[in-house]
């Protein structure tokens, strides 16, 4: 069962249409800024900002035996993603952490079921009644990303409670500014 199977959530209205994030002046489509847009418009630099999820990448990596420059070179493409996302470095940090974590102890069925059992009852606890829309603009903003939605699907990680609680911040901040129609 995945965390993003909404079967049992509260029900509420989902969003109609595709996840579109949007960026003053851009175009109408998912994710229509570009990372670098991203962080010119923030004015912020990624790798400062996500300092400590980059290091938690870049150790992981080099544990799989990444070199690393290898490791240095994926590190700033999540630190953009997350960028992108306007993860704070504590959300990027906790995805950053479970990902590592699952990269060295790949989660079998029943972690992967207990994972999104603690996920929902978090969405629960920290939306109450807005949980299920929560997760629905959560789910929009994950099929808006494909490289995202692949690697939480690969990894397992978006049944992780973290993640799935970081995750749900950032859409729900997308959702409640506009930037998630």
């Amino acid at each position: 069962m995945s965390f993003y199977d909404q079967s049992d959530m509260n029900e509420v209205a989902p969003p109609s249409g595709p996840a579109v994030l949007l960026g003053a002046g851009a175009e109408t489509r998912p994710f229509a800024r570009t990372d670098e847009q991203v962080v010119t418009e923030n004015f912020y630099d990624v790798e400062k900002t996500f300092r400590g999820a980059t290091l938690v990448i870049e150790e992981g990596l080099l544990d799989q035996m990444q070199t690393p420059g290898e490791a240095q070179v994926a590190a700033r493409e999540w630190a953009m993603r997350f960028g992108r996302l306007e993860l704070s470095d504590g959300e990027a940090r906790d995805i950053a952490q479970a990902t590592v974590a699952a990269g060295r102890n790949a989660p079998n069925a029943e972690t992967l079921a207990a994972w999104s059992a603690e996920a929902k009852a978090a969405l629960r606890s920290e939306y109450g009644p807005r949980a299920g829309l929560v997760l629905r603009s959560t789910q929009k903003m994950i099929d808006a990303d494909p490289k995202l939605k692949a690697h939480l699907n690969r990894s397992g990680t978006g049944n992780h409670p973290r993640v799935a609680l970081a995750l749900a911040a950032a859409a729900d901040r997308f959702a409640k500014a506009g930037k998630l129609k």
